[in-house]
C-alpha cells in the first residue's frame, strides 16, 4: 500500500491499491491536510485507509472493498470523509481515540457487519445511507 509519514499536503489521486498486508493507506504522525481521493482500495488485510495522529485530511470519493475495515481514525481530527463507496469489508468508518471535529458525508452503500463505530470521539455524520 502507501504508507504517508510526517508529510502534509500531499495529493494521493486515482490509484489502485490491492492485496495489502496490512493498510492500503496508512496516513500517520503528523501528516496533516492531505487528499485522498478517486481511489480504488481492495483486499486489505486491516482497513483500507487508517489515519493516526493527523489532521485536516481530506477522504473522498473513494472505493474500498473487500478488506477488513473501510476507514478508521485515530487521535485524529478535522478531517473530512465525503462521498466513499465502502462495501463488503468488516467495519465501515470507525473514529476513535481522541479523535474530534471530523465530519462524515454521503457515504454510499455500506454491506458491512459494523457500519459506524465512534469511540471517545466528537464527530458529525450526515446523509450516510445503507
Amino acid at each position: 500500500g502507501i504508507n504517508i509519514i510526517r508529510s502534509y499536503n500531499n495529493l494521493i489521486r486515482n490509484n489502485i491499491i490491492m492485496g495489502n498486508w496490512v493498510y492500503g493507506l496508512y496516513i500517520r504522525s503528523h501528516s496533516n491536510n492531505n487528499t485522498i481521493c478517486n481511489n480504488l482500495i481492495i483486499d486489505s488485510s486491516s482497513d483500507g485507509i487508517y489515519i493516526q495522529n493527523s489532521d485536516g485530511n481530506v477522504i473522498s470519493n473513494n472505493v474500498i472493498s473487500d478488506g477488513y475495515g473501510g476507514v478508521s481514525l485515530r487521535a485524529s481530527s478535522y478531517n473530512s470523509i465525503i462521498n466513499n463507496i465502502i462495501l463488503n469489508n468488516n467495519g465501515g468508518i470507525a473514529i476513535a481515540f481522541d479523535s474530534c471535529n471530523n465530519t462524515s458525508l454521503a457515504q454510499e452503500r455500506y454491506e458491512l457487519l459494523r457500519e459506524i463505530f465512534l469511540q471517545d470521539s466528537e464527530d458529525m455524520f450526515d446523509n450516510c445511507t445503507r
